[in-house]
């Protein structure tokens, strides 16, 4: 064999022997990266892979010191981080953190009993995961089991356009007839922004106790304070000149998202409230100071907070836990309200507001937030659900209690009543979508957690909450309850928790329901049944059946989203008899029944007694023309009977189940409607149907209709108010005049637009609070277009400092009828000095509502998208809710295209995905709204018109 053959046989033998080898060693490699994805993904950067923290991770409590500097809005901090690693051994620490800069991390092994430092741990590097919002320190050895003491600085900037984390905030205070600009420093955190502030561990089950100082400044005679979850234990001098440090107690153990940080100048008043022991502690409501006002905005929220606290501590049967309750209205604020322990954030217009001088509507609005806000201090913060798929735990329940206190303390609101047309029916719509979703769902992502932050999640949370009391009855309701947050005091549940406490009551109770079962089909699974009820009045029989109901004839024959019950439920059916409608009787429809017969010994009944139950109720038409005679009679006692009989039958005319034509048959009897909340129920119907009528023929005879319907109301109310007008009333007129208005009733205008005139001539001349904000709307639309009425009540707008008065204000700016205003408003309402962001989306949100605007709004939005991302964020909700709210009302095809080209030239949608799908099925439905029904409207209409000239 020649020497070049020999070359080839060793060259060639080598190069598969090479070749072996390597793939020996691919595949070694792939065997090990198969094995890392098997234990956690990938142990050499997990903390890409893994968007949650590590189990084993437990914090026990932080010591957090933040320096505020208003004059440079930038802060800075220190903190300590003590937490015990438990169950296995981790190799790097990661730490929520969102645009710090952080230096010097250090870890050291502390004694488990008294946290002295046994031995520092040599940190080998850190970086930063931008995806995940971590910051991880990786150790040069793995951090065995123990207790460690995690040690940073950190610095940020407190110019936050979002109004989130930590932030600076400006108000404007007028002196002795001069303008004074001043700041504070305030926070947010929920959901996942107290990363933003402090490195921490921001999930909700990372509950540990915090201490916690602010720096704050200090000048001879000054006012300046510093607020945050706990009581002062100590104040000292410095750091630097003209500056204090304010140390608090230890906080009670809590989730990151409610710790609070607090620096303002404001005023405060304080009440004494009482533990069931007799323990008292301090209830105080802070605010900025308004010298021009001659009577105080901090006295009935005081009131409200004191007597709310008290009874929450009787209903829950637990003492309130901290030693003091501060609440303080926040001039730029994201958010209506933040339940923070101890120390509770209001945008101003949700806590500032005097009996005497502000609308009764303001006046009922801030007593439900405060209410709101304060059940979270046991539904949420003492017991916190253990992650965001169960945000309904919080926000559910505090929707449902805060009409139960707010009702303890003011009767005459009626506030259980006013659940229907507040919580109830708005979320009924929107849940018989295709677009919904289920009140539990899995959420990852920021922007997913941000999103859930909804209407399912509040009003449905709340509605089916409201149910379930009444399928229990209120005294084993509130002892389920009790034992639930007694339980799970200090940590964190999720629903099942629940369910279980509230079974377990009602087992001792002797009434044998698994409230698991029944509940599951209701949060588990969106949507919600249909109820449809015949009567065969020979055999005295009323058959049950339920189906799933949709709004509308699209949503029927879409493909539906897969359901673990397959659109079933377990439902709590309530009927009586018009011979006694104060006993209703009880029947349980199960998911797997086909139906129930219930004998009823008369024709004369209606289903879903005061609306209880989270479902719509379809009748025969024989059935359905007893209820009309009955409400023409006047023969239905309730108001919330009758006003659910208007919101089902219109929503079963949305959706095919019935002739339009009943619906407007059933409307007629409000004529004679003297109640509140049903003219409620029906004045949003007509002004839903307005939008569908506008520009088209039927709008004449429709507005005819809406003039006589509230003829009989309008002339008895009319508006001036009586002496000592029971509150109802008050916000009755309010509905009437705007209906009446929104119709061009022209002795509704004219009753708008003289009032208006004079109060343009005489800035004092404001009239009745209670109908101001119809007075300046209207008024506004008829002759704010007019000579310089617009820029008068824009320079009133700028320069007042009542929270209540300038919302008024800037709404009514977007009423003008005149395009060129509209455009000045929109290009004014960027201007931070002018619009407060926070304010920001309200004025397009009415803007889009005035029928010159609808287009003017749309085209801005589209055109301006990027600058509305660059100053929101995608992780804004507000933005989020942007795109149904200003599209509502769009029926044409051309404009859904438009939003169909939008979407796909911006696909990414972040905390505004879900929106965008309920938009298009909305706007879908409403033109097929106008293809299936308006013909028959228009028809109704003109027979009604000729037979009532």
């Amino acid at each position: 064999m020649s020497f070049k053959k020999h070359y080839l046989k060793y060259v060639v033998g080598g190069i598969v022997i090479f070749g072996l080898a390597v793939a020996v060693i691919v595949l070694a490699v792939e065997v090990a990266r198969l094995s890392d994805e098997l234990n956690n993904k990938n142990p050499e950067e997990p903390w890409k892979t893994n968007y949650r923290l590590p189990e084993q991770l437990i914090p026990d409590y932080y010591v957090v010191n933040i320096h505020p500097n208003m004059e440079t809005s930038k802060f800075t901090g220190s903190m300590f981080l003590y937490v015990d690693i438990n169950g296995g051994s981790l190799n790097y620490l990661p730490i929520h953190q969102k645009g710090l800069a952080i230096t010097n991390p250090t870890i050291a092994s502390v004694d488990k009993i008294n946290g002295r430092v046994l031995r520092n741990i040599e940190v080998a590097s850190y970086l930063e995961v931008p995806e995940n919002e971590f910051f991880v320190i990786l150790p040069k050895e793995a951090l065995a089991p123990g207790k460690y003491k995690v040690s940073l600085e950190f610095s940020g900037s407190l110019d936050q356009p979002e109004l989130v984390g930590i932030y600076s905030s400006e108000y404007a205070v007028s002196q002795s007839g001069s303008e004074e600009k001043r700041k504070l420093v305030t926070s947010k955190f929920e959901p996942t922004y107290a990363r933003r502030a402090f490195p921490c561990l921001d999930e909700p089950d990372k509950k540990a106790t915090f201490k916690i100082s602010l720096v704050k400044p200090k000048f001879e005679n000054d006012k300046w304070s510093a607020l945050s979850n706990m009581n002062v234990e100590s104040t000292k001098p410095g750091p630097g000149e003209n500056e204090e440090t304010v140390t608090f107690n230890f906080s009670e153990k809590m989730s990151t998202y409610l710790a609070v940080f607090i620096v303002s100048e404001f005023t405060h008043e304080e009440a004494i409230a009482q533990n069931s022991n007799g323990q008292q502690f301090p209830v105080r409501v802070y605010g900025r100071e308004f010298p021009d006002l001659t009577e105080s905005k901090l006295t009935y929220p005081l009131d409200v907070a004191k007597n709310v606290v008290e009874y929450y501590i009787t209903f829950f049967g637990i003492d309130y836990p901290l030693p003091k309750l501060d609440l303080i209205g926040i001039p730029d604020f994201v958010s209506g309200a933040m339940e923070n322990w101890g120390l509770i954030t209001f945008r101003e217009t949700n806590l500032l507001v005097d009996e005497k001088n502000d609308a009764i509507s303001n006046i009922q609005q801030v007593g439900s937030v405060i209410s709101h806000e304060i059940a979270h201090m046991w539904f949420g913060n003492l017991v916190t659900m253990k992650w965001w798929d169960d945000l309904w735990l919080n926000e559910g329940f505090a929707s449902f209690m805060e009409y139960k206190a707010l009702d303890n303390y003011k009767s005459d609101y009626k506030m259980l009543d006013q659940f229907l047309v507040s919580d109830l029916q708005p979320v009924l719509a929107l849940d018989a979508q295709l677009s919904s979703h289920p009140i539990i769902q899995p959420v990852a992502h920021p922007d997913q957690i941000t999103e859930i932050f909804d209407t399912i999640t509040y009003s449905k949370g709340c509605s089916v909450i409201r149910m379930l009391e009444g399928i229990l009855g209120e005294k084993v309701f509130q002892t389920g309850v009790s034992e639930y947050l007694k339980t799970f005091k200090y940590s964190n549940a999720v629903t099942q928790d629940l369910w279980k406490s509230l079974t377990a009551a009602a087992s001792t109770a002797g009434l044998g329901i698994d409230v698991a079962t029944v509940m599951d089909t209701w949060t588990l699974q969106m949507g919600f049944p249909l109820i449809n009820v015949s009567y065969d009045a020979t055999s005295k029989i009323a058959t049950v059946k339920q189906s799933r109901f949709f709004g509308s004839p699209n949503a029927k024959k879409s493909a539906a989203k897969a359901s673990p019950f397959n659109y079933a439920w377990e439902v709590p059916l309530t009927y009586f008899t018009h011979d006694d409608q104060d006993n209703a009787k009880k029947q349980w429809l199960k998911k797997d029944q086909q139906s129930v017969n219930i004998p009823i010994d008369t024709p004369n009944f209606k289903f879903n007694s005061r609306q209880i139950g989270f479902y719509r109720v379809n009748y025969d038409v024989e059935t359905w023309k007893k209820l009309i005679n009955t409400l023409n009679d006047k023969t239905i006692t309730y108001s919330t009977d009758r006003s659910s009989l208007i919101d089902d039958v219109f929503s079963l005319a949305d959706g095919q189940y019935v002739e339009y034509s009943l619906a407007l048959d059933l409307l007629l009897y409000v004529k004679k409607e003297e109640d509140y909340v049903p003219w409620s129920t029906a004045a949003n119907k007509l002004l839903k149907l307005l939008p569908f009528m506008r520009d088209r023929p039927a709008e004449l005879n429709f507005k005819k209709l809406a003039k006589d319907l509230v003829a009989e109301r309008y002339d008895a109310l009319t508006w001036n108010a009586g002496a000592d007008e029971p509150h109802l009333t008050k916000r009755l007129r309010s509905t009437i005049l705007n209906l009446a208005c929104s119709c061009d009733n022209a002795d509704c205008l004219a009753g708008a637009a003289e009032p208006f005139k004079s109060w343009i001539a005489d800035e004092n001349a404001k009239g009745d609070v209670n109908v101001r904000q119809q007075m300046y709307n209207f008024g506004m639309q008829s002759e704010g277009h007019k000579d310089t009425n617009w820029e008068t009540v824009w320079a009133r707008y700028l320069k007042e400092k009542d929270p209540q008065e300038k919302l008024k204000l800037m709404t009514s700016l977007t009423y003008v009828s005149s395009t060129y205003h509209l455009n000045l408003y929109l290009e004014r309402a960027k201007n931070e000095s002018y619009v407060r962001g926070q304010d920001y989306f309200s004025v397009l949100q009415y803007m889009s509502d005035n029928p010159l605007g609808s287009s003017i709004v749309w085209n801005f939005v589209r055109d301006q998208w990027q600058y509305l991302v660059d100053r929101f964020t995608l992780n804004s909700r507000s933005l989020g809710r942007l795109i149904p709210r200003i599209t509502q009302n769009f029926n044409t095809q051309t404009r859904l295209d438009e939003m169909k080209d939008f979407f796909a030239k911006y696909p990414d949608a972040g905390a505004g995905a879900s929106a965008r799908a309920q938009a298009l099925e909305k706007v879908e439905a409403n033109i097929q709204w106008v293809s299936l029904y308006y013909s028959d409207i228009e028809k109704w209409l003109e027979t009604y018109s000729s037979a009532n000239p």
